[in-house]
């Protein structure tokens, strides 16, 4: 998870992603009906970025300032973010979800425990790694 995180490490990822899809599977044993096999790959996408970046996304408005120019040429508070980041809430969920598989919002609200619980598998995962050195 720190490989991934820190460096971007692409073999990292690969062996994160197989993890987080077992962690997956296992979570939805227990799920009725049928899903895509490419909700599972959108959910394991999105339960990883959300825990690589738990303060959320880098404002593509103000490329991470806080600050934005506006008509007159004062620097205001840019509009859109909390001091240069998009924080990551269920909306900003289900918009890094269907850049993979694009469903309606009340399917995503089915695949929400899961992806929750795999952001939490994963943050315990990448807490205990940092603890460990």
């Amino acid at each position: 998870m720190l490989f991934v995180e820190y460096l971007n490490d692409a073999q990292s990822a690969k062996q994160l992603f197989k993890a987080t899809m077992v962690e997956a599977n296992e979570h939805m044993k227990i799920w009725r009906g049928t899903y895509p096999d490419k909700a599972l790959n959108a959910m394991c996408i999105t339960a990883i970025t959300e825990a690589t970046k738990p303060l959320g996304h880098i404002c593509p408005e103000c490329n991470g300032s806080g600050k934005v120019r506006s008509k007159c040429n004062h620097s205001v508070k840019c509009p859109c973010c909390d001091d240069g980041r998009i924080q990551w809430t269920q909306e900003t969920r289900f918009a890094y979800f269907c850049l993979t598989l694009r469903i309606t919002y009340s399917r995503f609200r089915r695949y929400m425990p899961v992806i929750k619980a795999l952001v939490d598998w994963l943050s315990d995962k990448r807490n205990a790694a940092a603890l460990s050195m």
